[in-house]
């Protein structure tokens, strides 16, 4: 060999050396590889999916070579992202950003914790105010209230004639409705209500008779003793029980209504010579004897019901710090349930703080001991990859039970590498470096 052939070589040789490839890798959103030299690596500028069809093609669709080929992708986008400042200096902007805001955020809460507890305290000092107030009226000298006293006496007057009306009423109109029978001198609806003789004669007649007239007076009185309870009584529900209680009343007192006209109606019509039509529902309505016996009981009832409602009312006005007590007590109440809301707020605001420590202490170690790389990315260059494959493998005419050989087989390296990895992210993952 000449030496001019000699000296030719080198620099032959230095013009058709093949070319190694230093690839950058492009932007996520294109998702190629331009940095490994291989033949079954990715070429410069190829995509995924171009990469997918090809390998596919290389391996005529081999099981086998899927997972292997899916590991390279991980394997060949995370390392890209570890060495590219760029990425690595973009992601800890990111853990900077969002350290930054959790901790303004933690500020934010903390200030609101010490406000409220600075409420706590206020509240906690205005009940404990409360308390001793309530303890030094209930412990005071208790001064007579004098209108209420005279209030009391005026109803106690009132009260008692009516409670006398009551018992002579109901004791004449109970005899008179069930035992009496009427004669012909007898048939005015004043006798069968106001009955001077209607103890003696049920005495007469038997000590059950007796027993039962004394008791009917007291069974309407017992009806309005409950009417004043259920009065001071709270809650709607109330309503529905005095309502119950006047409609009996009202019903008991048409029934003895009815029963008293009836047998005057009878002997009236023993007087007449024509037949009279029974004694009905229609004709009680209308007959004025029923409407007597009706106003003459059941209004003076209700009367009496107000009045006794008034009286016991006065009574219990007579000690004037009563009320107070009820005031006083009223407010402690009220403050209590509001220390009990301000303390949730505080166990809230105590929970939130607990988690935005622990995201801050997260977002701490993450920027002083891990390098990143975003798993978004990855799983796009997944998809593009297996996209492709799936191309090839419509091309190649694989039959329907390899192709779902095949996308089991992904899914099962998928869910391996970012769902059942316990060190995964869904959206960033780091890595200690």
């Amino acid at each position: 060999m000449t030496q001019e052939a000699k000296s030719t070589r080198p620099f032959l040789s230095r013009i058709f050396k093949p070319k190694e490839s230093t690839v950058k890798v492009s932007t996520p959103m294109d998702t190629t590889i331009q940095q490994f030299q291989s033949s079954d690596s990715i070429n410069s500028g190829e995509s995924y999916v171009n990469y997918g069809r090809r390998i596919c093609a290389a391996t005529t669709a081999s099981s086998l070579a899927l997972p292997v080929y899916l590991q390279k992708v991980y394997n060949y986008e995370r390392q890209r992202q570890i060495t590219d400042e760029e990425v690595q200096e973009t992601a800890k902007k990111r853990i900077r950003n969002d350290l930054t805001q959790a901790q303004a955020e933690l500020e934010m809460h903390q200030n609101n914790q010490n406000a409220t507890q600075e409420s706590k305290e206020k509240k906690k000092d205005k009940i404990s105010d409360l308390m001793q107030k309530f303890a030094e009226v209930k412990n005071g000298k208790v001064e007579e209230n004098k209108m209420a006293r005279l209030k009391m006496i005026l109803g106690l007057c009132i009260l008692i004639p009516l409670t006398l009306y009551l018992f002579i009423f109901y004791s004449s109109t109970f005899y008179s409705a069930f035992f009496r029978n009427f004669t012909n001198g007898q048939i005015k609806v004043g006798t069968a209500m106001f009955d001077a003789n209607a103890l003696s004669a049920a005495y007469l007649d038997g000590t059950t008779e007796l027993i039962f007239i004394l008791c009917a007076p007291i069974i309407f009185l017992g009806l309005g003793f409950s009417l004043h309870f259920f009065t001071i009584q709270k809650g709607t529900l109330k309503w529905f029980k005095m309502a119950a209680v006047i409609i009996v009343t009202f019903i008991f007192d048409c029934i003895l209504a009815y029963l008293i006209a009836q047998k005057i109606y009878v002997v009236e019509g023993l007087n007449k010579l024509e037949n009279q039509p029974p004694f009905d529902i229609y004709m009680a309505i209308t007959d004025s004897n029923v409407w007597a016996v009706i106003f003459c009981g059941f209004i003076v009832y209700i009367i009496w019901g107000i009045v006794f409602d008034m009286t016991i009312s006065a009574y219990e006005d007579t000690k004037s710090n009563k009320k107070d007590l009820e005031a006083i007590q009223i407010k402690i109440d009220n403050e209590e349930n509001k220390l009990e809301e301000i303390q949730n707020k505080l166990t809230s605001i105590s929970n939130q703080i607990t988690q935005i420590k622990a995201k801050i202490k997260g977002l701490e170690s993450n920027l002083a001991k891990s390098v990143h790389y975003d798993l978004g990315i990855i799983q796009t260059a997944f998809n593009d990859f297996f996209s492709g494959w799936v191309t090839m493998m419509a091309a190649l005419e694989c039959p329907d039970d390899k192709k779902n050989e095949a996308k089991s087989l992904y899914e099962k390296t998928f869910a391996g590498f970012f769902e059942e990895n316990p060190q995964t992210d869904k959206t960033t993952k780091n890595q200690q470096a």
